[in-house]
């Protein structure tokens, strides 16, 4: 019996291709896990300590445009910020801090720089072009990065290099098996070209991923210590309560909170969905999403924006 996969035919060796795509994908995926992932000692040091920054969680489970939108809620919520929706069908939310000294009483630098920028009236939306905003939320993402939480550029150059082994050696496969069907007599190749080219865009979404091993640990254990939280929202109410609304939009996404608030927040025209990861993005690559500055480009947000979840 020839055991040689390069004796084999057309589709016999493209499924033998494609499956040595997916122990090559499947080698990458436990490398990195296994890099960058830690023992449960300290992935219950970074919770506790992320526990206490609703802004630190809400980059960590959705990016840039989640901190924003989180920090927005917790304005709102402790009365610093309001929200007056426009009269006409489908208008627009326009939001002010309350009072001229509204910003004093932030502690946050990210709130205050909100509460600067809402001194008169203006939309969510124009937190987009606001420079002053975005760097807060970019401070943010660096002290994850420090904690190895959010993918640094050390630790995105170490993931490129994990693929810049494999693509390689897969296109070597497939180069051999086109030189010898051409030697052989054999045109039919395409779909094996195809296959080829497509390996290069698999990896890179591979290591994209926008937290680290890490990161996903120590979110999955914030969302279970907020569990209870979670099961009791109905109860909360504006007004009535302090911070339960911001820890559970940073935790488990705007998704979990009333459409009445979550939609104060969100930019018109855009969509608060619930990712894979647990995280919510809007479907609106405005710059409250969690692509950009400050931010690794992954897979935070379901790969929205361009490839980009923070965000």
């Amino acid at each position: 019996m020839n055991l040689n996969p390069f004796d084999l035919y057309g589709p016999g060796f493209l499924i033998f291709y494609i499956a040595l795509c997916a122990l090559g994908a499947l080698a990458i995926i436990l490398w990195q896990r296994a890099a960058e992932g830690g023992r449960a000692d300290l992935v219950d040091v970074h919770a506790r300590y992320l526990a206490q920054d609703p802004h630190a969680v809400a980059y960590l489970q959705g990016g840039r445009g989640e901190v924003i939108r989180v920090a927005l809620v917790s304005l709102l919520e402790r009365g610093l910020l309001t929200s007056r929706s426009s009269s006409s069908p489908g208008g627009k939310s326009t939001l002010q801090a309350v009072g001229p000294d509204a910003a004093a009483k932030a502690r946050r630098p990210l709130d205050k720089a909100i509460l600067v920028k809402f001194a008169s009236p203006g939309m969510v939306e124009s937190l987009a072009t606001d420079q002053v905003v975005l760097a807060e939320a970019a401070i943010i993402a660096e002290g994850l990065q420090a904690r190895k939480l959010l993918p640094g550029p050390e630790t995105q150059a170490q993931r490129r290099k994990r693929i810049q082994v494999a693509i390689p050696a897969l296109w070597a496969v497939a180069a051999l098996k086109i030189f010898i069907a051409l030697e052989r007599g054999r045109t039919n190749i395409l779909f094996l070209v195809v296959l080829a080219l497509l390996v290069p865009f698999v990896f890179f979404a591979l290591i994209r991923q926008f937290r680290t091993a890490l990161g996903d640990q120590v979110l999955s254990q914030i969302q279970s210590m907020f569990s209870s939280l979670k099961n009791r929202r109905s109860e909360f109410a504006l007004g009535r309560t302090t911070s339960e609304f911001t820890f559970l939009g940073a935790a488990f996404g705007l998704v979990v909170l009333p459409s009445t608030l979550s939609g104060a927040v969100v930019p018109h025209g855009s969509r608060t969905k619930k990712s894979q990861g647990g995280s919510s993005c809007s479907s609106s690559c405005a710059a409250t999403s969690s692509c950009g500055s400050g931010s690794s480009c992954g897979g935070g947000c379901g790969g929205g924006c361009g490839g980009c979840g923070g965000g």
